[in-house]
């Protein structure tokens, strides 16, 4: 899966390891980014065909990113590549994230 990239100076540095985050935003840690205002974080290609979030924070987009993919995996559509990433990457390292 190809992995959408910004601007370094766009990218936020968040410390992902606290437990308090929910499960899947620790284990795909995605590309968390500020625009203008807005915070985004994205899991994907770009942001029409990844997985996104966004926010007023870095946490709030985090949260968002975290109910979009719940959203998404219950709706999974095999010719949907960062879904299914998303579901590979699960069932292989057996791990309950939820």
């Amino acid at each position: 899966m190809d992995q959408m990239n910004v601007s370094e100076e766009q990218k936020v540095k968040f410390d992902f390891s606290p437990v308090t985050l929910p499960g899947y935003v620790r284990e795909f840690q995605p590309l968390l980014f500020k625009d203008g205002e807005t915070f985004f974080a994205v899991l994907g290609p770009d942001l029409q065909k990844g997985i996104t979030g966004t926010g007023n924070s870095p946490e709030a987009a985090l949260l968002d990113w975290n109910k979009n993919i719940k959203e998404r995996l219950r709706k999974a559509d095999e010719n949907d590549s960062v879904t299914q990433f998303v579901m590979d990457s699960i069932h292989t390292h057996k791990k309950d994230i939820w």
